[in-house]
């Protein structure tokens, strides 16, 4: 392809997947697509956003061993670390719940001359870049630890959303 990606399984140099490239336009538009997305996003209450992140895990679970399978072919990595990678993911979710439990939401303390006050808040779009060698994970934890709090979900992970990792 010449404008394009192409992913190689390392062992036998099998075509697993190829995509097209953008350019500058392309981005933007991508960017644009966020943030419209944005605006709707962060006035969903968070028990939908929690719920919605939960079905991510749910998914993540059902497809375990074929994501590991595809971790492993892309990256080169053992059976066993792919399976590791996806149940990292999965149990990212939770911990990420409870963090925001516990960091987020609005906080008042009482001072001599007023009072701090705390507040959290959906802030806009941002970017996830993770390391090749833990490339699912990373993207997957990143979005667990954001999506609660009201960031927006990614309008385009690699490809445009049309590969599994």
């Amino acid at each position: 392809m010449a404008s394009g990606f192409r992913s190689t399984c390392p062992a036998t140099g099998a075509t697993l997947w190829e995509g097209a490239a953008t350019d500058a336009a392309g981005v933007a538009a991508a960017l644009e697509k966020a943030r419209a997305a944005f605006a709707n996003w962060s006035i969903v209450p968070l028990a939908e956003r929690v719920a919605l992140v939960r079905a991510y895990a749910a998914e993540l679970e059902r497809d375990q061993e074929g994501l590991a399978c595809a971790i492993a072919q892309e990256t080169g990595k053992p059976l066993w670390e792919g399976r590791q990678e996806v149940a990292s993911m999965i149990a990212k979710v939770e911990v990420s719940i409870r963090a925001q439990e516990e960091r987020a939401g609005t906080r008042a303390q009482a001072l001599a001359f007023g009072q701090a006050v705390l507040r959290h808040r959906p802030h806009g779009v941002m970017a996830v870049l993770g390391p090749y060698n833990f490339g699912a994970g990373g993207h997957a934890r990143a979005g667990a630890r954001l999506w609660p709090g009201g960031a927006a979900p990614p309008s385009a992970w690699r490809d445009g959303g049309t590969r599994p990792l």
